[in-house]
Formats: structure tokens, sequence, C-alpha cells
């Protein structure tokens, strides 16, 4: 990197040798960026840096609310998420250079904004806002496929409820991610992509700040663009939706408008080729079948103009994109065709309850459980991972191959200890606890086998397995109650097993390496153990105490999903280290498994314990990736920890009267028809219908929708496996984008894929504009429309209304 030192001063903890690059501005008291780091820390903070103060975190909280606002509207729509991060630091930082005080704004400042900002951002997330919650909704307001409306007894939740629930989950993974600190980052060094990007993106700044002012202008002017062409569509709604006449028009002016700007840029080819688009689109516009068209129209093949579409497909890319393409086009016009053709339903296209778009939910949620599910088993390295705990003073050591055996035989008896505990104290069904427990025995002599006949723990494990072995014969030829004695004499081993196993995890991730703790922080500046540990203990009663007031879910039942969300949210850390995918759709299935075991027919229980799972693991990776941030611009985690529990109240107060106002503006029924203009919050359909299918069985489905559900199982499970024994396979779809297609209507998907197609081209003829701008257009074409969504709920619920109609 190009040095920037003339007339800087510095006064940081050491001297600046020819290997550091300065990141201050003239005349102020910062630190040195340190080039060549290795794997430590990329800069030496100034002595009296300026760190945790009132302007970072109100800056912080501001965008943190404006992200969150922008990602429950971006869920809804689509059911994915962007990260605050980078567009808090960016936007601090030009913020505070444009208006800011004699004292500039810091690197360390600047960090403890984006920490704000992303926790607060991620808040409708983690409060289950675009998953759980409105799926606990719809079972509430929209009838089955009996038409019965509320089968489950489902409560209306207000503000107050919401607000308890969001404020019981939201800290539960922040309290996680404090022990794993250590491990994960000080011992493992695990990259963490975008904690590592957002260091290096306020460093950059730092350096040369004109690059990111131009991220700023860029976002900004593209989200007042995206935010002044959605309100105009509020008033003008076939601005949005272009009749079918309007298509070629419509069409032309993007590619003119999209030429002229890219040929005042200086290219001029480009902008010619999309003036000669912009004629053949207006010659086409008068040749277009439009009877076919208006056909299409019925099964949601319309024009949507919507900039969050686009943005959204700038971010996703290609393939996400085809594959939403070719989902849309499978399922809404083959699939539902074919179902009506042959009598399978009955009822309009896109009824949920009697049309195709409820017999394609199905199969497209199976496509989306089948693949979190089939690519968390893939990852069961990195789950093993987890649970290791290994001291090390030198970064990552290789486990030996029988600790970690033990590691999982460990948690094949907390499984079986879970088990015992369904049958014996809660009435578990006893076919389901012989299944399981023949699985997991399975399991637990693989682990013998695997680990040799010279480990001290082979007598043990034989001793359990022969004992779970005579409980289950005398269970099957004396009946049950002969055998709780001896299952719960095995209970008690592995219950004994599983409390040392624990105390001695607990040991190893909190010890952690004295040499590398010297040497990276002041011990001063740590987490104080006793914050989190209280921390957790307080968040887990208030979790238990809402559970059972507004949810009706028994203590035990959430203490197990509290219990299981802190396993699984350390297993969706590592991962989020590892690959920068956080994998909370999995682990949201698997919770829902686990409980359509141990709470079978209870669909608000499988619900809220899945949500508690979702919210541990989004915060704690959350937390962890503002960690690492934290940890390469050496600053304090204990400041940044402060920012998070700030960053994450603010969200909770943002998120939930957004939620309810869009609700209110955006009802899925009307005079006990569905709304088509609803949102389709796809992630909620998918939960919900997992719910359901637990609950009721196959009786749940459609008629012949079993048959589709299959289908998408067997292309849900194929494509990860098929993407891990062929990685260099450049066209194989994403399943999990396969599947979404099926759920929301195909105008969505198919405007995420022009805004990709649009961006590729235009990355084509101009790499450096796209590397340097597309993340900055992306996040103001989704920031512009999310927030003016909110402005133009306010005005629906206001009584105002479009000044034309839809023609």
């Amino acid at each position: 990197m190009e040095s920037h030192t003339q007339g800087f001063r510095f006064s940081g903890r050491r001297a600046m040798s020819e290997s550091d690059v300065a990141v201050a501005t003239a005349g102020d008291e910062l630190g040195t960026r340190i080039e060549n780091p290795g794997q430590g820390p990329l800069y030496s903070p100034g002595k009296n840096e300026l760190q945790l103060t009132i302007r970072a975190l109100a800056i912080g909280c501001g965008l943190g609310a404006l992200v969150c606002a922008m990602n429950l509207y971006f869920g809804l729509r689509t059911g994915w998420g962007i990260g605050g991060s980078l567009i808090a630091a960016i936007l601090s930082y030009s913020f505070f250079q444009a208006f800011g005080s004699q004292r500039k704004f810091t690197p360390l400042e600047t960090n403890i904004a984006q920490t704000a900002a992303s926790a607060g951002g991620q808040m409708s997330l983690a409060a289950g806002l675009v998953a759980c919650i409105p799926a606990m909704e719809m079972l509430r307001v929209m009838p089955d496929k009996d038409g019965v409306i509320n089968r489950y007894g489902i409560p209306e939740f207000g503000y107050v409820e919401l607000t308890l629930w969001a404020a019981s989950v939201a800290y539960l993974g922040v309290f996680y991610a404090v022990p794993l600190r250590r491990q994960m980052i000080l011992v493992e060094k695990l990259r963490f992509p975008t904690g590592t990007a957002a260091a290096h993106t306020i460093l950059a700044m730092f350096s040369s700040g004109e690059d990111a002012l131009r991220k700023a202008r860029a976002l900004v002017g593209w989200a007042i663009g995206a935010a002044v062409f959605t309100l105009a569509a509020f008033f003008f709604p076939e601005l949005e939706h272009p009749p079918v006449q309007a298509w070629g028009g419509f069409l032309a002016m993007i590619s003119l408008g999209f030429g002229t700007y890219v040929f005042a840029r200086g290219n001029r080819e480009l902008g010619l080729m999309f003036a000669v688009w912009a004629l053949v689109l207006l010659w086409l516009g008068d040749r277009l079948p439009f009877a076919a068209m208006g056909v299409a129209g019925g099964y949601t093949f319309s024009l949507l103009m919507s900039p969050l579409m686009f943005g959204a497909g700038i971010l996703i890319g290609p393939l996400v994109a085809l594959s939403l393409g070719a989902g849309a086009i499978f399922s809404w016009g083959v699939l539902i065709p074919i179902v009506e053709a042959k009598g399978w339903v009955d009822g309009p296209s896109l009824s949920y309850a009697t049309g195709g778009r409820g017999w394609i939910l199905w199969v497209g949620v199976s496509i989306m459980v089948a693949d979190a599910l089939t690519q968390l088993a893939l990852s069961w390295k990195t789950m093993l991972n987890s649970f290791r705990g290994i001291r090390s003073t030198d970064g990552p050591t290789e486990i030996p191959k029988n600790s970690m055996l033990r590691e999982f035989a460990f948690f094949v008896e907390i499984g079986l200890l879970i088990l015992l505990i369904g049958w014996l104290v809660f009435g578990l069904s006893g076919t389901t606890v012989l299944l399981a427990m023949a699985l997991i025995l399975g399991l637990g002599i693989g682990v013998v086998i695997l680990e040799g006949f010279f480990s001290w723990l082979l007598p043990l494990i034989v001793l359990r397995d022969v004992l779970v072995g005579v409980g289950l014969a005398i269970w099957m030829f004396f009946g049950a109650p002969a055998a709780r004695y001896v299952m719960a004499g095995v209970g008690l081993y592995i219950w004994i097993r599983v409390l040392m196993g624990g105390i001695r995890w607990y040991r190893n991730m909190t010890s952690g390496p004295k040499e590398d703790e010297v040497a990276l922080e002041d011990p001063k500046q740590r987490i104080r153990n006793e914050w989190w540990i209280l921390g957790l203990l307080a968040g887990t009663v208030l979790t238990a105490a809402t559970s059972q007031i507004v949810f009706g879910i028994p203590v035990y039942l959430t203490l197990i999903a509290v219990a299981l969300s802190a396993v699984l949210a350390m297993i969706a850390t590592r991962a989020t280290g590892e690959t920068d995918i956080n994998p909370i759709g999995g682990m949201g299935k698997v919770t829902q498994l686990v409980y359509g075991g141990i709470a079978p027919g209870n669909v608000s229980t499988n619900l809220m314990a899945a949500g508690i799972t979702g919210a541990g693991a989004t915060q704690a990776a959350d937390m962890m990736q503002d960690l690492k941030t934290g940890h390469l611009l050496g600053a304090s985690p204990r400041k940044q920890f402060v920012a998070q529990l700030v960053g994450v109240a603010v969200g909770i107060l943002v998120c939930v009267p957004i939620y309810m106002l869009f609700m209110k503006a955006n009802p899925w029924m009307i005079n006990g028809e569905t709304n088509p203009d609803a949102l389709p919050v796809p992630a909620a359909h998918a939960w919900k219908a997992m719910a359901t299918l637990l609950a009721g069985g196959f009786d749940q489905l459609p008629t012949h929708a079993e048959w589709g559900v299959v289908g998408g199982l067997l292309f849900g499970t194929m494509v990860p496996i098929l993407r891990k024994l062929h990685p260099n396979w450049r066209f194989l779809p994403s399943g999990l984008a396969f599947g979404i297609a099926f759920i929301v209507p195909a105008f969505y998907s198919l405007a995420m894929l022009f805004g990709a197609v649009v961006f590729m081209i235009w990355k084509h003829y101009r790499p450096d504009d796209t590397k340097a701008l597309g993340f900055a257009i992306a996040s103001g074409l989704i920031a512009g429309e999310g927030l003016m969504g909110i402005v133009t709920a306010v005005m629906k619920m206001a009584g105002l209304g479009p000044i034309s109609g839809h023609f």
C-alpha cells in the first residue's frame, strides 16, 4: 500500500518504522498501520486514541436503526438480510469527514460505530421478525387446506409481547460469543472474512479517504433515487408494475437511461450498445403477444420495477440469480399449469389454501430444508472443530484423532441424555425414542471401533452401550416400566459424564493461551467472565419467562432450547469464521426436527424454539465478526461489548414497531381472501410449513403434493453433495435460491435476475468501477426502497393511496 506519511504526527505505543504506514490525518494523535502483520493485528493504536465516544455510539446506533429497518423490509420480501458493518464504516467516516469537529474521527471510533450498527441492524433477523414471528401470524389468520383458521390457537401478539421476546432472545447470542472469542480469534485465528474486510476498509479509508467518500456519494445518491422512485410508484403503481402493453417502452427507457450514464462516464461502446437495445425494445413493444403475456401475468410472470430487487440481484451474483430465474420458470411456469391441468387443485392460482401456489410451496420448502440440512451435514469437520477447545499458544493445532472421537462420543451421550429425559420425564413417544436411540447407539459403536482398543474410555463406553442394549431388550420383551430402572441408571451415568465433559470444555475455552493474551491485548480490556455469565443467566430466565407467559411454552422446553442454541451457536460461529456463511436456516431446521420429537403437535413450541436458536446463531456470529475487526485494529473487546449491547437495544426499539406497521399496512388476508399485495415472507413460509408438517404429518399436504416433497428433498440433497464432490462444476444451481423461487412470485425472481445481468454487463466493460462501487450502489438501492417502504406504509395507514390504479 502506498504510504501517506508526509506532515503527519504520531504518538503510538512504539516508534514508527519503515514497515509502518500512516493512518492519520494531519494534526491528529492516532496510531500506525503495521505492514506484513501475518495473522496478528493490522494497526497499533495511539496512546490516547478516542474509541468508545458518544459520537461513535450515536452515529453507529443511528445507522444501525436504518440498517435494521432496511433488513426488515428486505427480509420480508426475499428472506435474506445484509450486514451493516461496511455500510456503517463508510458512512460514519464520510459523515465526520464532511461535518466533523476539530477532533477528527478515529479508526477505533469507526470500529465502535460499525459494531453498534451491525448489532442493531441484525435485530430484525435475530428477533425472528422475518421467520418465526410472521409464521405464527400466518397460522393465526390464514386458513389451512381444509379452510380452518387458527387451527392451533395462536394468540395475537402486540407491541409489549414482541418487545419482550426480542429483548429476551437478542442478548443470548451476544453472551454466547464472549467465551468463544479467545479460542476462535486468539488461538485458531479464524479469518471471519467480513470482519477482516471491515478492518481493511477502515484502515484504507484513513490512509486515503477519497475512495470512501466516493462510495458514500454513490450509496447516498442511489438511495435517494430509489426512494424517489418508490414514492412515485406508491402514487402511480403502474411505474412498479407496468401494464404488458408498456413493457417495451419501460425496458427501452431503462436501457436508454443506463446507456446515457455509462456513455457520460466515458464508455461510449457500452453506451451505444444500450441505445441500440432501447430501439430494439421499442420496436418489439408493438409486436409482443399481449394475450399470452396476460396469461403469464396470471402466474406472476410480469415486469417488476423494484430498486430493492435490482440491488439484491447485484449482491447475490449471477449464479444465485440464475437459480432464482430457473426456479421461477419451473415452479410458476411449469408445475402450476401441470397441477391445475391434473385437477389436483381447484382454487385460484395464487391461493395458498386451495391453489397451485399452495402446492408448489411444499416443493420449494422441501428443497430449502434439504439443502440447508445437507450443507450442515457436509460441514461435519467444522462442527467437530467447534467443540475441541484445544489449548495452544501458536495458532491452530492439529488434534489427535482419539481426542476428536472422544469429543464426538461426548455429544453422542448428550443426545442419549436428551432422549432419556424425554422418555422418562416428559412422556416422549416410545417408538420415537427407540428409533432415535438405535441411531445414536450406532454412532457410538462406530466411535468405539474408530477409536481402537487402547482408549481409557473404552470400558466405560462399552458398559454404557451394554446397559442401553439391556434396557432396550427389557423394553421390547417385558414392557416399558421394567426398563425404566435400567435406563434411569444409564441416564445418571451419562449425566455425570456430560457434566464432567462440560466443565472440562469450559475450562479449556476460558483459560486460553497465556503468552498470546499478554502479547495481543491489555488484560484490563478483556470482557470479564462475570459479565457474560450473569448476562447469560439473566437472558435465560427472561427467555423462559417470556416463552411461558406469551407463547405458553413450558419452562423446561425453553431451557432445552437455550442449551441447544448455545451448541448450535458455536457451530454457526465457526462456520462463519471459516466460510463467512452463517447457516441459520440449517440450525433452525435442526431445532424444528428436535422439537417435532420432544414436543409433537405443538406448533408454537416448534417455531419459537427454532427462533431462539436463530437468534443465538445470528447475534453470536455477528458479534464475532465485530470482535475480529476490533482485534485486527487493536481495539478494546470490553468497549466493543458495550457498543454491541447498546446497538442491540436500539435495534429492538426500532424493529418491533416497524414490523407491526408493515403487518398492518400489508395484511395477508383482506375480507377473508388472500391479499395479492401482501409481503411474500419466504422464510416464514418455510418455517411454518415445517412446523405444520411435523405437527400434522402428510395430511397437511395438498393432493399428491407428497411426490413433490420427495422430489424436492432429493434435489435439495443432491445439489450440495454434487458441489462438494465436483467444486469445479460452475453451473450447479443454488438449492436455496431455487427453492425460494417456488415461494415468492415469479416477478421477484426475474427482477433480481435482471439486476444481476445488468451488473454483469457493466462489470464486463468497467471492472474497476463495479469493484469499487458495486456494493455501495446495491446497498443504496436496497436502503432507498426499504426506508421509503416505511414511509409509504405510514401513508397507507393514514388513508392515502394511489392517484392512478393498476391498468
